[in-house]
């Protein structure tokens, strides 16, 4: 008798959920304690119900896989090893499909909804790459060819005066009014 009556609760309970879940009060209710359970950072419940949506259904949310801080870490420190490794002797330019076809044939995965622009954002974090219109280049080699060329980052001196006294532009003007006659 006593397993008859608990199926007989569970079966009413389960009606009474069904009846209320399509009540407009209950939904709201759920919404908003959904909001507040990400409002203070806990794990939400995996029924959403969106308020004032006729005949909206619950639908349940598979769990997000989060990873640990160090873990995350540890897969950057890795495919930043490999991609180190893939430049090889060779400073670049390789762009970013080039890098990630490279860290995929390697068995890396790299984490995220979006792979590629997670591994570029990897590299434009890391100080050892620099991102260049024509693809990726190491950071040093980039700042070496920087330094090469005397004229980058360079302000050229103008003379103040010209050696006649005059200010260029009087000389210019002078120049000009000789030359028209």
């Amino acid at each position: 008798m006593s397993k008859d009556f608990v199926q007989h609760l569970q079966a009413e309970i389960s009606a009474l959920e069904a009846e209320l879940a399509e009540h407009p009060a209950f939904k709201k209710l759920e919404a908003l304690k959904h909001s507040l359970a990400l409002y203070h950072g806990e794990q939400a419940p995996s029924r959403v119900v969106m308020p004032g949506m006729p005949g909206s259904q619950p639908a349940t949310q598979p769990p997000v896989r989060q990873r640990s801080r160090s873990s995350r870490s540890a897969i950057k420190e890795r495919i930043l090893k490999h991609v180190d490794g893939f430049f090889g002797d060779h400073d670049g330019p390789y762009t970013t499909g080039q890098i990630f076809d490279s860290v995929e044939r390697a068995g890396l995965e790299v984490p995220g909804t979006n792979p590629r622009n997670n591994l570029s954002a990897m590299l434009s974090n890391s100080d050892d790459f620099v991102s260049t219109p024509d693809g990726w280049v190491r950071a040093l080699s980039f700042s070496d060819s920087n330094n090469e060329d005397d004229a980058v980052g360079q302000v050229a001196e103008a003379p103040d005066v010209a050696p006649s006294g005059a200010s260029n532009c009087e000389e210019n003007s002078s120049r000009l009014q000789s030359l028209l006659g």
